[in-house]
C-alpha cells in the first residue's frame, strides 16, 4: 500500500473525520452522526471468481452506523487522487459484497442501507463514468428496449476541491483545513484557513506531507510533541510546508547536484508564488522560505 493510501486511510479511520464528511455531504451539515455510534469493521470481502478461486476485495475505509441493538447503515469512503472510468463498477462491486454479507450473517434479523462515498482530490473536475449505465456498453439498437430491465447504480464522488465555502464552513472536525486547502488550490478567490487547533494533529500532518510529497519526520512529531497536541491548524500547515521545503533540499545535497546562489533564489521564488497563491501571508511565505520579508515581497511583484 502506497503512503498516500495509509495517510488517507488513516484520517479517514478516525470517527470525528470519517462523521463530520457523512453530516456535511449526505445530511447538509446536520449532525446526524455521532462519532459514538461508528464502528469499525473489516474493509475486506471475499468472493469466489468465475474459476471458483477464492479472491479478496480491500476497501479503504467502512464503518457500522449503529444505535444500541440496531444497526442504521454501512457507511464507506473511498479515496481517489485520479479519476478511473471503472469506479462506478468497482463501488457496486463493494456494495454489493457488504449486501451479501448481511445474506449470511444471521445475527441481523433486518436488512440496512449501504452508503459509499468517493473522496476525490485531483486538480481536474470528475469527468468520468459517474453511473453503472454509462459504464456498460448495450448491444446494438437493444438499448431502448433494454433500459427499463436494468438496474442502474450511482457513483457519489465528494470533488474537494470543488466544493463551495458554504459547503466547506459546515464541517467542524480537521476536514475543514483540508477541505479550505483544496479549494485555495484552484481557486483564485481565497477562503481563510481555520485556525482552531488541530483535533488530530499528528494525522492531519500526516495527510498534507503526502499531499506535498514528502514523508512524515522526526521534525514534525517534535514540532507537535513540543506544543503538547495543541497545534493551531495554520500552524501546522507551514510547518509541513517548511518541512517539505526542507527535505528537498536536503535530497539535493544527496543527490550531490550543485545549485547556484541565482538558481536556488528562483526555487524560493517559484515556491513563494505558489505559497501566496494558495493563500499563505508574506511574513509566512519568509518562515517557510527562511528569507527575508523584504524578499518575499520582490518575488511576489
Amino acid at each position: 500500500m502506497g503512503g498516500k493510501d495509509i495517510a488517507e486511510r488513516e484520517l479517514f479511520q478516525l470517527n470525528s473525520i470519517f462523521a463530520d464528511i457523512f453530516n456535511v455531504i449526505v445530511f447538509n451539515g446536520d449532525q446526524i452522526i455521532a462519532t459514538d455510534d461508528l464502528v469499525d469493521v473489516s474493509a475486506k470481502s471475499s468472493y469466489l471468481d468465475q474459476d471458483s478461486k477464492l479472491r479478496e476485495l480491500e476497501r479503504d475505509v467502512v464503518k457500522l452506523w449503529r444505535r444500541p441493538k440496531l444497526t442504521l447503515s454501512i457507511l464507506a469512503v473511498e479515496n481517489q487522487t485520479k479519476q478511473d472510468p471503472d469506479m462506478a463498477l468497482r463501488c457496486f462491486a463493494y456494495d454489493g459484497l457488504s449486501y451479501r454479507q448481511q445474506m449470511k450473517d444471521r445475527s441481523f434479523g433486518r436488512r440496512y442501507p449501504v452508503c459509499t462515498l468517493v473522496v476525490y482530490y485531483a486538480q481536474e473536475p470528475w469527468t468520468k463514468r459517474r453511473t453503472l449505465r454509462e459504464a456498460v456498453t448495450f448491444p446494438r439498437g437493444l438499448k431502448k428496449r433494454m433500459l427499463p430491465f436494468f438496474n442502474d447504480y450511482k457513483l457519489n464522488v465528494v470533488d474537494v476541491p470543488r466544493l463551495t465555502p458554504n459547503q466547506i464552513s459546515e464541517f467542524r472536525s480537521d476536514f475543514k483545513a483540508i477541505a479550505t486547502h483544496f479549494y485555495n488550490l484552484y481557486h483564485e478567490q481565497k477562503i481563510p484557513t481555520p485556525n482552531d487547533d488541530a483535533q488530530h494533529p499528528e494525522a492531519t500532518a500526516l495527510f498534507f506531507m503526502n499531499v506535498l510529497g514528502g514523508e512524515f519526520t522526526d521534525n514534525l512529531r517534535d514540532f507537535i510533541k513540543r506544543r503538547k497536541g495543541k497545534v493551531p491548524m495554520n500552524s501546522l500547515i507551514q510547518a509541513c510546508y517548511g518541512e517539505k521545503f526542507e527535505q528537498a533540499r536536503e535530497e539535493g545535497r544527496e543527490e550531490g547536484i550543485a545549485i547556484a546562489k541565482e538558481d536556488a533564489l528562483r526555487e524560493k521564488g517559484q515556491m513563494a508564488r505558489q505559497l501566496s497563491q494558495r493563500g499563505f501571508a508574506p511574513e509566512a511565505i519568509a518562515e517557510i522560505t527562511n528569507a527575508e520579508l523584504a524578499q518575499v515581497q520582490l518575488w511576489l511583484k
